[in-house]
Parts: structure tokens; C-alpha cells; sequence
């Protein structure tokens, strides 16, 4: 009787280094999706956010080791008019052409931007709206989308900072398009006829 090898277990790994590609003016998402993602994934994902980095660092080094180490990429896409110039160039670094086996890009856009840039324009974004959001959560802890089917954090939505983390998220993204309105809109009184 011949006797059959049990298959080989692949070893997942036990966290995974997420490099998080933002404009230095979307600092205030990058930080909410960093501590949204640490807290909900329970120390399982590692965010590496620019705002993390050690004071003394040389900057440029950092994010190379960074999107060397990470193991998927989440692009913040705020405005279509900015200069993404830096951004796609970070995404050039983390898409290796040559790797047989692509790491994952997540894209997280504003809710008014139709489409991505053409350099991201087969990916599948996600929007900035509460349920684009809680999709983007549940596809990359509960689901495992991201992460070759290890679930993260199957127990994420019973989390009391489930509903708090989705709600940081929009804030941020809020704060943000207010911001910028505050400048493109003002008012001219003239009060030289006032006596």
C-alpha cells in the first residue's frame, strides 16, 4: 500500500508591510488610513506612512527601503489637477515588471474623480465614500483580497472601531476638500462708500 504525502502548507506570513503613496498635502489621510489599518488589522498590517519616518532620516532612502519591504501599495488620489509625478514614481518602484508575481495596488479616490490617470487606469478603485470604504476594509481584512486569502482580521467588524476608523477616513478626506474650497472661493467687500 502506498502512502500519499500530506500537501505542503504554504506559511502565510505573519504580517504584511503596506506602503501608503500620498501627496505630502494628504498627510492627514495618509495618518487616518495608517492608524485605521494598524488598529483594525491588529498590528497584522504595518503601515509605512511618511509621517512615520524618524526625524534625521534620509528621506529618499526611506521610501526606497519602504517600497522595497512592502508587500501591497495604497494610493491616495485626491485631486485630479495636482502633480502625481512623485506618486507614480513610487508606483513605478513598487510595480516591478520583471516580478513574476505582482504586488497588490489599492486605490482610494476622491468620490468626484471619475477614473484614475491613465498609469492606474486598469486597477479597480475604491471611493471615498462610506460604503467604498467599508469595501476597501472588509476586501483587505476580512476577505484577504490582498493578502493571498489569509484573513486578517476575520473578526474586524465586530470591532468597536470598525464604524470609528470608516468615519476617520471620511473625515479626513473631508477636512481635505473644505481646505482647499477655503481657497478657490472668496468674497470682496468694498467698503469705500460706507460711512
Amino acid at each position: 500500500m502506498e502512502t500519499v504525502a500530506p500537501p505542503k502548507e504554504t506559511s502565510k506570513p505573519s504580517k504584511y508591510n503596506i506602503f501608503i503613496s500620498h501627496r505630502l498635502e494628504d498627510r492627514s489621510i495618509a495618518s487616518a488610513a495608517s492608524g485605521a489599518l494598524r488598529l483594525l488589522s491588529k498590528g497584522k498590517l504595518v503601515p509605512f506612512v511618511c509621517g512615520d519616518m524618524p526625524g534625521g532620516t534620509e528621506w529618499r532612502d526611506w521610501i526606497y527601503e519602504s517600497i522595497e519591504q512592502a508587500d501591497i501599495m495604497l494610493f491616495l488620489y485626491t485631486d485630479e489637477s495636482h502633480d502625481w509625478m512623485w506618486c507614480f514614481f513610487e508606483i513605478g518602484l513598487f510595480h516591478d515588471p520583471k516580478e513574476t508575481k505582482a504586488r497588490p495596488i489599492i486605490c482610494l479616490k476622491d468620490p468626484s474623480i471619475e477614473a484614475l490617470p491613465s498609469p492606474l487606469e486598469k486597477y479597480q478603485a475604491y471611493d471615498a465614500t462610506e460604503e467604498g470604504i467599508a469595501k476597501l476594509l472588509e476586501d483587505l481584512l476580512f476577505k484577504g483580497e490582498f493578502t493571498n486569502q489569509d484573513r486578517v482580521n476575520k473578526e474586524v467588524f465586530a470591532n468597536d472601531s470598525y464604524a470609528l476608523a470608516i468615519q476617520d477616513f471620511l473625515n479626513a478626506f473631508k477636512q481635505l476638500k473644505i481646505e482647499s474650497e477655503y481657497f478657490v472661493r472668496r468674497a470682496v467687500f468694498n467698503l469705500e462708500h460706507v460711512n
